[in-house]
């Protein structure tokens, strides 16, 4: 029952079926319903967008027999987090998210060179599965789910794994008897 499992082994015996996996062609059918509608828009919903949870309208055009508007999570309904961004704020938006996951990677890499690539792996074996999600699903959007668990948990780690080593090399510096400078007096 695993998607990505069923993918696998599509892919490997050259049957290639997306009707056969999940909801991989309900999803690219929803993606191309959502581009009609932006295509659809005037310059100024280009800028702005369509507003903030609009994205459950695509979903109810294109499948109104099984969702109601009363019932629908207009947050997660469009389950591409690049699309859904252009869909629901408009290019204003697209690149402000843009720019968010932008100054993740440029964080990551800056303490990957200040304290070292042993406080930024886990983050670093995070990132391709981040980009894909996406893509394909509300990785950011799931916070109580176990995958969305899972990414807050490895953000934190990464954003005071620094400060632990530090620490760390201070004790080990105070340990062997070398001079230590301390912050908080200068001496």
């Amino acid at each position: 029952d695993n998607r990505i499992f069923a993918l696998r082994e599509m892919v490997a015996h050259g049957h290639f079926n997306p009707d056969a996996i999940g909801t991989f062609a309900w999803r690219l059918g929803v993606y191309r319903t959502a581009i009609d509608q932006i295509e659809a828009r005037n310059p100024v919903e280009d800028v702005v967008g369509s507003g903030t949870s609009s994205g459950a309208k695509v979903i109810l055009e294109f499948n109104p027999t099984a969702f109601h508007a009363n019932t629908i999570d207009a947050n997660r309904s469009l389950h591409d987090e690049f699309l859904r961004a252009f869909y629901e704020w408009g290019i204003i938006g697209e690149a402000l998210f843009l720019a968010f996951l932008g100054s993740l990677v440029m964080g990551l890499v800056r303490q990957t060179r200040a304290a070292g690539f042993e406080t930024t792996w886990p983050f670093w074996g995070l990132l391709p599965t981040l980009g894909l999600g996406l893509l394909v699903e509300n990785v950011l959007a799931g916070s109580g789910t176990p995958v969305g668990t899972g990414f807050v948990l490895v953000i934190a780690y990464v954003a005071v794994a620094a400060t632990f080593t530090a620490r760390e090399a201070e004790v080990v510096r105070a340990r062997s008897g070398r001079t230590q400078f301390l912050p908080a007096t200068g001496r």
